[in-house]
Order: structure tokens, then C-alpha cells, then sequence
């Protein structure tokens, strides 16, 4: 990795929300990008890509690929429940 042109490695947990560690995490690549104010390529896990611009007025412009790894199910606790791909509420 070149973290002085950009292009960084990165891993984002995120238990709280039941996900161990996520893979290719856009929202994570959006506020780093937003904060530091600069261009970056990153690079996760397998064979994930993550391009992220920031374009000014808190935009930031977001892209790239993924290599699936793992389907996982997850749940979400909502107000009268829990919802799953199964049981959407």
C-alpha cells in the first residue's frame, strides 16, 4: 500500500450490529475519504476496491468492485420486531 498516494488497506468491525468484520465498507470509505479530504483507493480483503472522491459541500463520490467471500444473514432489530430477508416485518 501507498498511504502517501492514497492507496490504503482497510478493515471496518462493526459488532455492535452483528457484523464481525465487514468487507468492502463504503460507508467507512465515505467518511475517511470526507474527513481527510483527499482521493483514495483502497483495498480490502481478497480482491475488494474501494475509490472515493470527495467533491466538496460534504459530497463524496464513491466507486469500485467487490470479490464476494462469505454470504452471510444478518437481522436487524427494529421497533415490533426482528426483521430478516426471511421476515422483512
Amino acid at each position: 500500500m501507498d498511504e502517501g498516494a492514497g492507496v490504503i488497506r482497510e478493515r471496518v468491525f462493526a459488532r455492535r450490529y452483528g457484523v464481525v468484520e465487514g468487507e468492502a465498507t463504503g460507508s467507512a470509505a465515505i467518511t475517511l475519504s470526507a474527513r481527510l479530504g483527499r482521493e483514495l483507493d483502497i483495498r480490502q480483503g481478497a480482491g475488494s476496491r474501494i475509490l472515493a472522491r470527495p467533491l466538496g459541500n460534504d459530497m463524496v463520490e464513491i466507486g469500485g468492485r467487490v470479490e464476494l467471500d462469505e454470504v452471510r444473514e444478518h437481522s436487524v432489530s427494529a421497533p415490533g420486531g426482528t426483521r430478516t430477508r426471511d421476515n422483512p416485518g
